[in-house]
């Protein structure tokens, strides 16, 4: 009796560690202090892809983001999916919010800055839409790139 319940209690053990495995991703936090200096560089990472003229997506495609400091806190912000999409933007970063949002009438940026360490990441999506008058008024997105990229050092 004794060995059955040891043999119970050591299966339920090993089970219950089978599916447990260390995270060993970066715990990522927004950077709730980070001024313009702290956006400035270039990150690669991955993008989904929508065009509505073909109504195509493209998957898990290439993107690169790159920030530059005009002067100031004037940024100059440049998007590419590869060999399909790209677009630019110069925005102000007059405080240390971990977002930029520019809204706009034929195109829009939403992007998050979020810090691990001593490194930096951007998830972000950028729009570009026309607005389509007929008895009703209706918004239409042309392209659309939803993206997450990590800064290359």
């Amino acid at each position: 009796m004794k060995l059955r319940f040891l043999f119970v209690i050591s299966s339920l053990l090993v089970l219950s560690q089978w599916g447990c495995k260390k995270d060993s991703s970066p715990n990522w936090i927004y950077c709730q202090e980070c001024g313009a200096d702290q956006w400035v560089g270039t990150y690669n990472g991955k993008g989904d892809y929508y065009k509505n003229s073909d109504s195509s997506n493209v998957v898990n495609i290439e993107t690169r983001l790159e920030i530059e400091k005009l002067y100031g806190n004037v940024l100059s912000i440049s998007v590419v999916a590869q060999d399909v999409y790209q677009t630019s933007f110069t925005a102000s970063k007059d405080d240390n919010e971990y977002f930029i949002n520019m809204p706009g009438s034929g195109k829009s940026l939403y992007l998050t800055l979020t810090q691990s360490g001593d490194q930096y990441r951007v998830t972000g999506v950028t729009k570009v839409y026309h607005w389509k008058y007929a008895a009703d008024t209706t918004l239409v997105i042309d392209h659309r790139l939803g993206f997450e990229v990590v800064r290359s050092e």
